[in-house]
């Protein structure tokens, strides 16, 4: 049964935390995991600093939809038209707010979402 990450530590009588080691992963995203990894480097735990990294994820993810928009598109109208339902639905808020899907962030710009 997977675990989330939640449920690795867990408070003793005394208020230390314990760190589990029998757990399994229910995905292994090694890309996402570096991202965090140098988040917290740079930015400790300043979450400003996690949306900016987010941000200049999906803005590589932004310029390939644009590029695919055009190239697919009958019009330049309909490739313009496109892009923005892609940049701005509601659907894509929640990759940039939210820190926990960083995964699907670099996913996107991996090419494997």
């Amino acid at each position: 049964m997977p675990v989330s990450a939640g449920q690795l530590t867990r408070a003793s009588s005394a208020g230390s935390a314990e760190v589990r080691t029998n757990f399994r992963l229910a995905f292994f995203r090694p890309l996402s995991a570096l991202t965090h990894i140098l988040d917290y480097r740079l930015w400790a735990k300043n979450p400003v600093g996690y949306h900016i990294t987010n941000i200049l994820l999906w803005l590589p993810v932004l310029l390939a939809a644009g590029s695919l928009a055009r190239r697919l598109a009958p019009t330049a109208r309909a490739a313009t038209l496109s892009f923005f339902i892609f940049a701005l639905a509601d659907a894509r808020a929640l990759v940039i707010i939210w820190v926990a899907r960083l995964a699907h962030s670099a996913s996107g710009l991996s090419g494997s979402c």
